[in-house]
């Protein structure tokens, strides 16, 4: 079934299900410019919505203001119903995302200190590019890892665009442009993966960068050391100072990579 044939027929099954939308009365109000859920979009009581990563169709019961904070409606059963359970489909979560926009996610997988800080730019980015080419979910484009390396002195941030809005994978606005990652001023936490899976456990993400901006040093970290040593991390849960510079870690220890299209 298309979605305009579901979308056809909501008001027959909201009406006739006695499982979902029973605590709900009034009239929908399907906008299939805006079908979509995005916590960056405000919506009126009795607007329909698709949630990317369920697939499911909810009606707001209230006023809904725009929030980078706002939970998914599978999460805020407060001010969401569910209308009718569906399924996600790759093509239409893409689509949330602007085409003059880029993409970032956290990747699904965790990696050593020293299998990152004993590499060149081009390899650690390597990581981020076989990420994004297998997800089914990423858009095509150049990928790079959000963390400063000892072996070529830039930032942390060098991959993002100054001039582009970046977006997780499911569409959730995550900043305006380069300034609000060096301001720490994220509009939501980068917390999605490139398999669409929202990230809750093994939070740290490897960034070698402080809160301000400059980078740690990572020479002990390197194989030919004894040291331990230790690098910054970030947490992926966080959209303050703390996305990139939570804690340190030894290096032996394993954490995951921010990865942007660049």
């Amino acid at each position: 079934m298309t979605i305009k044939k579901l979308l056809s027929t909501c008001t027959f099954l909201f009406a006739a299900s006695s499982a979902y939308g029973n605590d709900y009365v009034g009239a929908l109000n399907i906008d299939t410019n805006n079908l979509i859920w995005s916590a960056t979009t405000s919506y009126s009581a009795g607007q329909v919505v698709r949630e990317g990563e369920s697939g499911s169709l909810f009606v707001a019961t209230t006023n809904i203001n725009v929030n980078a904070q706002n939970p998914t409606p599978v999460e805020d059963s407060q001010r969401w119903v569910l209308l009718v359970k569906g399924e996600a489909i790759a093509d239409d979560l893409v689509k949330k995302i602007p085409q003059d926009a880029k993409a970032i996610f956290v990747t699904s997988q965790q990696f050593r200190g020293y299998e990152l800080f004993d590499n060149y730019r081009d390899e650690v980015d390597a990581i981020c590019q076989s990420a994004a080419d297998a997800s089914e979910y990423a858009p095509q484009g150049t990928y790079g890892a959000i963390i400063a390396l000892s072996s070529d002195y830039r930032s942390a941030t060098s991959p993002i665009s100054h001039s582009h809005e970046y977006y997780l994978l499911n569409g959730t606005k995550v900043a305006n442009n380069k300034q609000d990652f060096y301001s720490n001023r994220l509009l939501s936490p980068i917390n999605i993966d490139e398999n669409l899976n929202q990230v809750t456990t093994n939070l740290y993400v490897w960034t070698n960068s402080f809160s301000t901006g400059d980078s740690g040093h990572t020479e002990s970290c390197l194989k030919t050391y004894n040291d331990p040593g230790v690098a910054q991390v970030g947490n992926a849960s966080k959209s303050d100072a703390w996305w990139r510079s939570t804690d340190s870690r030894y290096c032996q220890s394993s954490a995951r990579l921010y990865c942007a299209q660049k």
